[in-house]
């Protein structure tokens, strides 16, 4: 008995399996006929629902149909009911619609599949009345699926069309106009056909809502979690920006450490170059004028040598007064040349000295300087040097790199000049210093070639001279610049006329130390 039992509940367990597999295969037969093919989500939840009702209304029509020829086959007697032709057509054109719906046009379908339900349920209020119960429910059924396949425009629009209608059917029934059959009013027994006509109009209007409302919690569900994740995504892209604005800062100031870095790097070569440039000028021009300074320093030395011979010869005469003033006379003289050959030595080694030494300085005695250092090379290219100093113009800076700045200035006035072996009054240059509006101001003027127009623009450019290859090398007046605008906080600028001179300004704000 009990081995009974165990065969029959294996047997029952097996049939189980096998229903579940026939289920599931069933399921996943209907999810794929009706599964959308529009990409869009709303799009997609109305094909799905008419999908879903073409497979039910294909499967009832061919059940119908099959039903139909089976008791033609069989022999069985039938009833009043469709036509085998009609049910084939019936069954094809849902087929149809299914098919377009596949292809893309599933509002296409749609639109067809309610005109379908719209217009024979008119047609039976025509024959029948407008208040047929069935006509009613077909009614109701086909606004259901005009709100739920297409839209609630269409549905106000099928719903006004429909309402139209019955209103002139009725109109046109009451009146006698239309011929109408009212014999479901008349008590006529209802049979169970009509019942189950209605219950299943009923089940398709469950149906369709079921199926919309289906789609919207899905929708629903949908937006919840995508709300969820995008809340979630929210906070750690908040996380992420976070992360990237502190990195951002931190590689920010790391940029900016490195920027500094680099811009003092850079500062400090371009101030190397520029020691360097100075450097070169001054031993140029130290070169170029070393043969003007030899002859310039023998000059008093030779005065300081006669006039010592000649008070040696005096020294061994008996002393007498002449020769006691003639004496003092010469000693003069001779510490004259010393003190014009110790000029001209600090003249030179100011040419030479590259240290910084930043101090208090008298402007004019630089000025002197410069044009003691500048006599022999004047001389020569035959122009008078007049030197005039208005007040005390005392400044704050570097001597050295403000005799450089003079020197420059007026040897390049002096090369403005053609060489010539004849002395004339107008080959001069007025080297002027004042003190004017916290300013000291110098002046260095020629009457030479002047500068042309198209030249003005490159003066301090680097390397641009017009002079000869052996006579510099373009450089001067850049340094100029530099010097008044770099250590002494100044400005310079030209005037110039080609073939009337030119005239270099200077001005330079008075200070008396570092910070003032």
């Amino acid at each position: 008995m009990a081995h009974k039992i165990g065969k029959l509940t294996s047997k029952w367990n097996v049939n189980l399996l096998t229903i579940r597999r026939l289920f599931v295969g069933l399921q996943s037969l209907i999810r794929k006929l009706t599964y959308p093919k529009s990409s869009d989500k709303d799009k997609a939840r109305r094909e799905y629902i008419l999908n879903f009702l073409l497979l039910g209304y294909i499967s009832l029509s061919l059940t119908a149909l099959f039903l139909v020829l089976a008791s033609i086959f069989i022999g069985f007697e039938r009833g009043e009911g469709a036509p085998v032709v009609v049910l084939i057509g019936i069954a094809a054109f849902f087929i149809f619609l299914y098919r377009m719906s596949r292809v893309g046009k599933s509002q296409v379908a749609a639109y067809l599949l309610i005109s379908a339900s719209v217009l024979p349920s008119l047609m039976d209020s025509l024959k029948w009345g407008v208040l047929l119960p069935q006509s009613l429910l077909m009614f109701a059924l086909s606004i259901v699926m005009a709100g739920v396949l297409v839209g609630s425009r269409f549905a106000f629009v099928t719903t006004a069309f429909i309402s139209i209608s019955m209103i002139v059917l009725n109109y046109l029934q009451t009146e006698g106009i239309l011929e109408t059959n009212f014999f479901w009013e008349t008590g006529t027994s209802v049979t169970i056909g009509d019942a189950l006509v209605a219950v299943f109009t009923l089940g398709v209007i469950f149906l369709v809502s079921w199926l919309s409302n289906r789609e919207i919690d899905k929708s629903l569900k949908r937006a919840r979690l995508s709300e969820k994740r995008a809340t979630s995504y929210s906070q750690e892209l908040k996380t992420e920006r976070d992360l990237l604005e502190f990195k951002v800062e931190e590689r920010t100031s790391s940029l900016s450490k490195a920027h500094a870095n680099l811009r003092t790097a850079f500062q400090n070569l371009r101030k190397a170059q520029y020691e360097k440039l100075l450097q070169a000028n001054r031993m140029a021009q130290f070169g170029q004028l070393s043969a003007g300074l030899i002859h310039a320093i023998i000059q008093p030395i030779t005065s300081i040598s006669t006039n010592l011979e000649i008070l040696a010869e005096q020294q061994a005469k008996p002393l007498r007064e002449k020769t006691l003033k003639a004496s003092d006379r010469l000693v003069r003289r001779a510490l004259d040349g010393v003190a014009q050959a110790r000029l001209l030595i600090d003249s030179a080694r100011l040419q030479i000295r590259h240290q910084e030494e930043r101090k208090m300085f008298d402007a004019g005695a630089e000025v002197g300087k410069a044009v003691q250092l500048l006599s022999y090379k004047s001389e020569n290219s035959f122009v008078n040097l007049e030197k005039v100093v208005i007040g005390d113009p005392k400044i704050f800076g570097d001597t050295v790199k403000f005799n450089q700045l003079v020197t420059n200035l007026v040897t390049n006035a002096i090369d403005s000049y053609p060489p010539t072996n004849q002395k004339s009054k107008s080959r001069k240059i007025l080297i002027k210093l004042s003190v004017a509006n916290g300013n000291i101001s110098l002046k260095v003027q020629d009457w030479g070639r002047g500068i042309s127009k198209q030249d003005q623009k490159k003066v301090f450019a680097t390397p641009f001279t017009t002079k000869e290859p052996d006579r510099g090398m373009g450089t001067g007046l850049v340094i100029c610049k530099a010097i008044t605008e770099q250590d002494f906080k100044g400005k310079i600028t030209f005037v110039s006329k080609e073939g009337a001179g030119t005239t270099f300004s200077v001005e330079i704000p008075l200070r008396k130390n570092e910070k003032s």
